[in-house]
């Protein structure tokens, strides 16, 4: 395409779906692997939470927390993302 990596400002969304620790790592290295790219430029968490449980819910809660640490996790230690953040959230 002739276009250089740093040309193209990349970014994707963990769907709820995706939600939680291992789910987040993974869904970041497909989506990694499925753009044929070395790194994001952003990724944030879609939604803020899972239609399976309520917002005040101690497990939503806590899904969204793992979510938020396995993204700074690879922003700061795996160095796949370079910045993170939030979409939806009121």
């Amino acid at each position: 395409s002739g276009l250089r990596r740093d040309d193209v400002f990349i970014t994707t969304k963990i769907s709820p779906k995706e939600c939680g620790y291992e789910s987040t790592i993974l869904a970041i290295n497909e989506s990694l692997t499925r753009l044929d790219t070395d790194y994001l430029d952003l990724c944030l968490i879609h939604w803020p939470g899972i239609a399976k449980f309520k917002p005040a819910d101690t497990k939503q809660i806590e899904i969204r927390v793992q979510t938020w640490l396995a993204l700074e996790y690879a922003k700061n230690t795996l160095k796949v993302i370079r910045s993170i953040g939030v979409s939806n959230f009121l």
